[in-house]
């Protein structure tokens, strides 16, 4: 236990050249680089086979599963919200166990985060 403050921020990946990603980049970068927190990133436009992951230096969690399947990838696409981590932010928010869930974009696009059973264990 390092006794830092646990941040996850949820983007759609800090490498990309979105004018949100750009922001993302800038100010995960600087919290990392203090030494005062650990960061993860939940980045939503990203599947796990990207090789860009490996350029990010703190942890990162892709938006779609690593073991899914062609039925449950199916079943994923049905539901919109998906695309903005709906899907996965339960179980990356048990793994990480964050202190604080930032987000910046449209509200409706990360209503599931407060909606999370787990929303009474972080600041958001």
């Amino acid at each position: 236990m390092s006794g830092k403050i646990k941040v996850l921020a949820i983007t759609e990946a800090t490498y990309l050249h979105s004018g949100y990603a750009v922001y993302w980049n800038h100010i995960l970068r600087q919290l990392y680089q203090s030494g005062k927190y650990d960061i993860a990133e939940f980045a939503t436009f990203v599947d796990p086979i990207n090789n860009k992951l490996e350029t990010i230096p703190w942890k990162c969690y892709p938006n779609i599963p690593p073991d899914m399947d062609v039925d449950t990838f199916r079943e994923w696409s049905k539901n919109p919200m998906n695309n903005f981590g709906q899907f996965m932010f339960n179980e990356i928010a048990l793994d990480f166990q964050p202190d604080v869930v930032i987000h910046a974009g449209d509200w409706w696009m990360q209503k599931y985060v407060n909606e999370s059973p787990y929303r009474k264990h972080f600041k958001y």
